[in-house]
């Protein structure tokens, strides 16, 4: 009989054991569970927060477009050419039609190239130097240059050429 005891009393204990063990589970998922509720509850926080920055990415973008699109020109839209700006049209003028070529810049290889010959002694000339320096402002005036380079031009008027020979000078402070 204390056979069947002993075992009646170990069966008690792992009962026992059991229902504690289950208790212990039933506490764990009762936390997981209040976890799992904090959390969802921060996430649909943060989907509502995404959500509203979507929407205000979306709002600036169409504000931001109106910059992006290219300026409205005579050559992009009805607006006549008087009615540009007078940069656009600057811009517009001095913009060059013309395709890259393949052949190199300047005059070709077999060209003999001419050039205009200095008339000995010019109408006119004219001496050109700075009278400031141009980093520190200083007064240049006393300071005597060197010729630098040497320039000539030819007005045509009606009677005969007039040679204008201008002298340029550089100084240093």
């Amino acid at each position: 009989m204390s056979n069947k005891l002993a075992i009646f009393v170990s069966v008690k204990q792992q009962i026992s054991d059991i229902s504690s063990i289950l208790a212990g589970m039933s506490e764990q998922l009762k936390s997981m569970q209040g976890t799992i509720d904090s959390q969802h509850a921060e996430i649909c926080s943060l989907n509502r927060n995404v959500d509203r920055l979507l929407k205000e990415n979306r709002e600036l973008r169409k504000r931001l477009e109106k910059y992006e699109k290219p300026p409205m020109d005579s050559g992009n839209s009805s607006t006549p050419p008087s009615k540009e700006p007078i940069k656009a049209e600057v811009e517009r003028r001095t913009k060059s039609l013309r395709k890259k070529s393949e052949r190199p810049v300047g005059g070709q290889s077999g060209h003999e190239g001419t050039t205009r010959k200095k008339v000995e002694m010019p109408d006119e000339i004219q001496e050109v130097s700075s009278r400031y320096c141009s980093e520190y402002g200083r007064d240049l005036s006393g300071v005597e240059g060197e010729l630098d380079y040497v320039s000539q031009e030819i007005d045509l008027p009606q009677i005969r050429p007039i040679y204008r020979e201008r002298r340029f000078y550089k100084k240093v402070c």
